[in-house]
């Protein structure tokens, strides 16, 4: 995957979470019926929440800081303390709220990858902190393959739902 193709992914699969949010009522987007109890809001807010700490690291190891990320990656466990954390510190913000924050987030995500070079984005040991992994692993980790998860996620269970 190059730059061109990295943004054209982002770009579809943003597109598919936004038709839900522009399709679905307040009362689906806010009903706890997801895996863990999680709403179509808790998830915008998990992927707002992900989108802005690899941004955070990438912003960190711009400066030339030491960013607040494990050094060996994140652990499952660790992963999953995260996303808790995140949950708790969300579940009560309106659904307005993290809509936009949602696209704002997305925006700046899109902004980051196009001030990217290829070669930034594809040559493994280009910035220290991807252990000899290529930056767009970590951009799609956090971009167009969550997207994709939770879309996939969001549809299944509305389809569910008979509509």
């Amino acid at each position: 995957m190059n730059k061109r193709e990295l943004l054209e992914s982002m770009q579809i699969e943003r597109a598919r979470l936004d038709t839900i949010i522009d399709t679905l009522g307040e009362s689906e987007m806010v009903r706890p019926a997801l895996e863990g109890g999680r709403s179509i809001k808790d998830e915008l807010a998990h992927i707002i929440s992900w989108e802005q700490r690899f941004l955070n690291l990438s912003r960190a190891v711009a400066r030339g800081e030491k960013p607040d990320w494990p050094e060996d990656g994140w652990s499952q466990e660790q992963v999953d303390e995260a996303n808790q954390r995140d949950f708790e510190a969300n579940r009560d913000r309106a659904l307005d709220d993290v809509v936009a924050e949602s696209r704002r987030s997305y925006a700046e995500m899109r902004k980051f990858v196009e001030r990217l070079s290829d070669e930034d984005l594809t040559q493994p040991d280009r910035i220290p902190i991807t252990r000899g992994h290529p930056l767009i692993e970590f951009v799609t980790n956090n971009a167009d393959e969550h997207y994709r998860e939770h879309a996939d996620q969001i549809e299944a269970w509305w389809a569910g739902q008979g509509a």
